[in-house]
């Protein structure tokens, strides 16, 4: 299961407009009270839209993005309709700083530019509990654009065509097994987490491999494709219990 004929269609994406029916464009980082002088991350800058889908869809599962024709998004989520109402359409202040949930701010951008280009943006969704899983194999399988972290697109948009943009080569096609890790971490609103070696192969949906129960140098901070999930979302190892337990603390921002 898992495939997308198993996807269900949800809705399509409307975003908020004025009474002229033009699309109201917010900039919510000047909103942010920033003692910490934060900097902007990759997408915070703005503008942003606002957008909301049936606030009933609470189950767990996989979502896809889709363009017109085009799917341009994979992601999971444990509430969908959270995910999108609290998430990708009502983008906080907090999230356009580094430490944030900047993904939630390249996703709203990123419809945004489609929706002001004329495009269609469509919602589907498929109920599973092995999202981290299924979300991987269809990542790697379908090569979304928006799932790049190159930031490649919200360059591109409006100075190329878009099958010019369908084409271009982006870093998903070599995707890490370990990447589901990488997007449980990410959204974790805790700065401590300790996983225990189960947890993590029910997560990447597959067995450790024997030396990450063996040596500790598997679970160093660095130098290996693994480390890349935990680095990615802004986390490291602290603590390690071999063949038990990894202790993860989000870096300091």
């Amino acid at each position: 299961m898992g495939v997308i004929n198993d996807f269900k269609f949800i809705c399509e994406i409307k975003l908020l407009t004025n009474e002229h029916g033009q699309i109201m464009e917010y900039y919510p980082s000047n909103k942010y009270n920033n003692r910490a002088n934060k900097k902007l991350n990759k997408y915070g800058k703005g503008p942003f839209c606002r957008f909301r889908i049936p606030n009933t869809l609470n189950s767990e599962g996989v979502y896809i993005i889709k363009v017109n024709n085009d799917i341009m998004y994979i992601g999971e989520c444990e509430n969908l309709s959270r995910r999108f109402n609290l998430g990708y359409g009502l983008i906080s202040p907090r999230n356009c700083f580094v430490g944030g949930q900047s993904t939630n701010c390249k996703i709203n951008s990123y419809i945004l530019q489609e929706m002001k280009n004329g495009s269609k943006v469509y919602l589907f969704f498929y109920e599973t509990g092995e999202r981290f899983k299924i979300e991987s194999k269809l990542i790697k399988k379908y090569k979304p654009e928006w799932n790049a972290n190159s930031g490649k697109y919200i360059n591109s948009v409006g100075k190329k065509s878009v099958n010019t943009r369908r084409k271009e080569v982006n870093d998903v096609g070599n995707i890490s097994k370990y990447y589901p890790l990488e997007k449980f971490l990410n959204i974790q609103n805790v700065s401590r987490i300790e996983l225990t070696f189960c947890e993590i192969e029910k997560i990447i949906g597959e067995a450790l491999p024997p030396s990450a129960y063996k040596y500790r140098a598997w679970w160093a901070n660095g130098g290996h494709s693994q480390a890349n999930a935990w680095l990615n979302a802004g986390w490291r190892v602290d603590n390690i219990k071999l063949g038990d337990s990894i202790l993860f603390a989000k870096n300091s921002e």
